[in-house]
């Protein structure tokens, strides 16, 4: 009935009966027991033989997978074609039928502007994984529910504090509704339907949830010795027409919105410490009290330094009379 309506409205219509045949490159087997086996043999085969098919790993990913390495050299750009085409897919594929390799391969789809060697390794590793599990196939049965199940460790911090639980949903709220949906009529977002003000997409994109930054003090002047940035984290955009964002102060522990910023690529060993401490019920008010304890040494400081000031002053107006 389906084939007859589809020839009705379609000129020429090829359809294919069986238990195995291949569409878009997935390869579809039904087995005895009426399960449905999807498998990509040749597709991976190909990615297999490429520059980049080395060694075998059981996992498609270590630890080191989101940490960057400073000293790693950019590709040359034919390194960065085929590091972009391979990626690309590796997408494709693991959409399809190998979703436990979709991780590493959506981390390293971030890359591909400015791909280095460090990229490269942990792409090798993802088709070394292919070569170790090219026989794995994804399995379509009507009475077992397919289930995903995700193991992620995130290195710092071991947990996110309570009090910035709020601020993710925030952020995730935000993100959805900046993006139009695809089954909707209207070529807007939710967010300008609700608010009818334009999406700064240029700022509010160019921050995650949980990105260290050196915000600019609005209250520091040049001629002071206080510092003019604060270390902070990225909680989630205002919502402004400047393209303002919330941040965590890490050294107050309070949440301030700020206009300036710059992003750092990498987030120190002390700073990953206090946002460690942050996770316990006291640490606000610990931080608090470390940062008034400082800005009570800068005063002496700066009370010491106008003192010798004014000595030195005085000896002057005592050698010249």
């Amino acid at each position: 009935m389906f084939e007859l309506k589809f020839k009705s409205k379609y000129d020429v219509v090829d359809s294919t009966y069986g238990k195995k045949f291949t569409y878009l490159g997935v390869l579809l087997e039904q087995q005895e027991d009426g399960s449905i086996h999807l498998s990509m043999p040749q597709y991976i085969e190909d990615i297999i033989q490429s520059e980049f098919g080395t060694k075998e790993y059981s996992m498609p990913a270590d630890q080191q997978l989101f940490d960057e390495d400073p000293s790693a050299q950019l590709l040359d750009e034919p390194g960065a074609k085929a590091f972009h085409s391979l990626v690309m897919k590796l997408m494709y594929m693991c959409r399809r039928v190998r979703g436990e390799a979709l991780l590493p391969v959506l981390y390293l789809s971030t890359k591909i502007k400015s791909p280095n060697t460090s990229d490269e390794n942990k792409l090798k590793r993802v088709v070394g994984y292919l070569t170790r599990t090219r026989d794995r196939c994804k399995v379509i049965t009507t009475t077992k529910i397919e289930r995903v199940e995700m193991l992620i460790d995130a290195s710092f911090p071991s947990h996110i504090p309570v009090n910035l639980v709020q601020n993710l949903v925030s952020y995730a709220v935000n993100r959805i509704n900046t993006r139009r949906s695809s089954g909707s009529v209207s070529a807007v977002c939710p967010r300008i339907k609700s608010t009818g003000k334009k999406v700064n997409y240029k700022r509010e994109f160019t921050l995650s949830f949980g990105d260290y930054v050196e915000c600019y003090d609005p209250t520091s002047r040049e001629n002071s010795t206080k510092e003019r940035t604060n270390s902070c984290i990225a909680l989630h955009p205002y919502g402004n027409i400047t393209g303002s964002w919330h941040f965590l102060n890490l050294l107050t522990g309070r949440r301030v919105r700020r206009s300036r910023w710059v992003k750092m690529s990498h987030m120190p060993y002390v700073i990953k410490e206090k946002l460690d401490r942050l996770t316990s019920t006291s640490s606000v008010e610990e931080v608090r009290k470390d940062e008034a304890n400082r800005a009570s040494r800068v005063e002496e400081e700066t009370k010491g330094n106008i003192n010798r000031d004014e000595i030195r002053r005085s000896h002057r107006l005592n050698g010249s009379r």
